[in-house]
């Protein structure tokens, strides 16, 4: 029984990992890339704060978005959006596409490791 839990939670890590990558590779293609100015990031008062980060789109307007990957250094920073929702945006950093998926595949594989020597 326990191999059996410990492989479903594997296989669902894998699966969230690949649902992952394959939604960020599909959302790379179709986006616009530029650079945005970051208003706001790091710690406030003793908690990660999340970084604030605005863009000009290509219709002219601009947009903020929060970033949910914490503080940055710099006072430019390279992000993607959707050209049909501006509004949707994320900065981009070394490995944004593939690196969380990784991770989660790899958490996956040590779930179904473990659930083939519990038996």
């Amino acid at each position: 029984m326990q191999s059996f839990i410990l492989s479903n939670i594997g296989a669902v890590f894998i699966v969230a990992g690949m649902w992952l990558w394959r939604n960020r590779s599909s959302f790379a293609k179709s986006a616009v890339f530029t650079m945005g100015t970051v208003e706001r990031s790091g710690l406030q008062m003793g908690r990660h704060a999340k970084m604030k980060v605005s863009f000009d789109a290509l219709d002219g307007h601009r947009y903020s978005f929060y970033d949910e990957q914490g503080s940055y250094v710099g006072p430019i920073i390279a992000v993607a959006y959707d050209p049909a929702n501006p509004a949707t945006a994320y900065t981009v950093r070394p490995g944004w596409i593939w690196f969380d998926p990784l991770v989660l595949g790899l958490i996956g594989g040590v779930f179904l490791v473990f659930a083939f020597f519990v038996r």
